[in-house]
């Protein structure tokens, strides 16, 4: 899909709504990322078993404990698709094995996993966690990140306590009113650095952050927000979906008789949305019959 600013600018003219002043990029960056949520939220719904925007973390059990975080990026606590514990290096999965999610009440008889607050906790010993197993892998439905617009460009960066970042070209002075933390990434939208908190009060010729610098170079762009990125993770059949979702919010704005109809998408364009991301394998559900030897008796 294209870069934000490019799809700013296809729903600012149809609109009629070229004022900056009075709709800001900021107002209309928000309403592509609620259609984006949206986007995910029928993906989540519909698709038991997702097969794209998956991720996996793995992490090493530690003596006697036996609660640990869920991943930072997770779409929600029931968007876990799998477990696996490692019982031992093998060439086989490299030695993780599913392990099944167990009801609360089951803890004391059964070895699993249950999810509370936020935390994955196993059923388990918790004298001796890590002599039992190695470690455990969660693969998940994650989040998609922030979909958002190049704010500023890095002119140069001076590493201390905080990093001096001097900006060069058209800097939005709007930023502090988005977020006080930062994202840095490249022209193809590629996320160098993220989560970093910010100081603007020296805008528009400069700002700083805390933060690491590596990878920081002269030519990239300030982004904003923990996990952001100018390019979107959704396919670009699904832009003009996301488009008529901006367009209507827009229309409705300015509208307010009309208010009462805005809506996040409409049934046909929830079909639609959800085809787009259905699995449509040609693979054979079943093994193929080859053997027809049978057929003679």
């Amino acid at each position: 899909m294209r870069r934000l600013e490019f799809l700013i600018n296809t729903v600012r003219v149809p609109t009629f709504q070229n004022n900056t002043n009075a709709v800001t990029d900021a107002e209309i960056i928000e309403f592509f990322n609620d259609g984006v949520k949206a986007i995910q939220a029928l993906i989540h719904r519909q698709n038991y078993t997702p097969d794209l925007f998956l991720a996996s973390q793995e992490y090493s059990f530690v003596n006697g404990q036996l609660s640990y975080d869920l991943p930072s990026d997770i779409y929600s606590t029931n968007a876990i698709m799998l477990v696996e514990v490692r019982f031992g290096d093998s060439n086989v999965n490299q030695g993780y094995r599913p392990t099944k999610r167990i009801a609360d009440v089951e803890r004391p008889d059964f070895f699993g996993y249950f999810v509370r607050d936020g935390q994955i906790i196993f059923s388990l010993s918790e004298s001796n966690t890590s002599f039992a197993f190695d470690k455990f892998r969660v693969t998940y439905f994650r989040k998609l990140k922030r979909f958002d617009k190049r704010w500023a460009t890095i002119q140069s960066i001076t590493s201390g306590s905080p990093n001096s970042v001097v900006l060069t070209g058209t800097v939005d002075s709007l930023m502090p009113e988005v977020d006080d933390v930062i994202s840095i990434v490249n022209s193809a939208g590629t996320v160098i650095q993220s989560n970093l908190p910010a100081n603007f009060s020296s805008l528009p010729a400069s700002l700083t952050y805390v933060g690491a610098t590596a990878g920081v170079a002269a030519g990239q762009y300030i982004v904003m927000g923990a996990s952001s990125s100018t390019h979107t993770e959704l396919p670009e059949s699904i832009e003009p979906y996301l488009l008529d979702y901006v367009r209507q919010r827009l229309y409705t704005r300015q509208n307010y008789s009309d208010a009462d109809k805005q809506m996040g998408f409409t049934q046909s364009t929830e079909a639609d949305i959800i085809s787009l991301f259905s699995n449509k394998s040609r693979d054979p559900g079943d093994p193929v019959i080859t053997d027809t030897d049978f057929l003679v008796y």
